[in-house]
């Protein structure tokens, strides 16, 4: 099962953020957050059960080499009706 990803714009800021800090201590080390980042946002989009949930409906993915998780949830955003005309399904 593949998922869509989307970051909340609080996530976005959150990645600039580190991102600006660990490039402000070292050279490189911004990207390499980001890399951390994507490597693991990969995961959570081919195998997104492998997470535990932690609370409620969240599950958290633990960044590899910074002190970083990232809180996620699955998202069902419609259950469709097949006998509808397929032209009001949601995309």
């Amino acid at each position: 099962m593949k998922l869509k990803i989307v970051k909340s714009p609080r996530a976005n800021q959150e990645v600039i953020e580190a991102y600006v800090f660990y490039e402000s201590k070292s050279h490189g080390l911004g990207e390499r957050f980001l890399n951390a980042v994507e490597v693991e946002l990969q995961n959570i989009k081919r195998l997104p059960y492998r997470y535990q949930k932690q609370y409620k409906s969240f599950r958290q993915a633990k960044v590899k080499r910074f002190p970083f998780v990232i809180i996620f949830s699955i998202l069902v955003h419609s259950v469709f009706n097949t006998h509808q005309n397929p032209s009001k399904k949601p995309t």
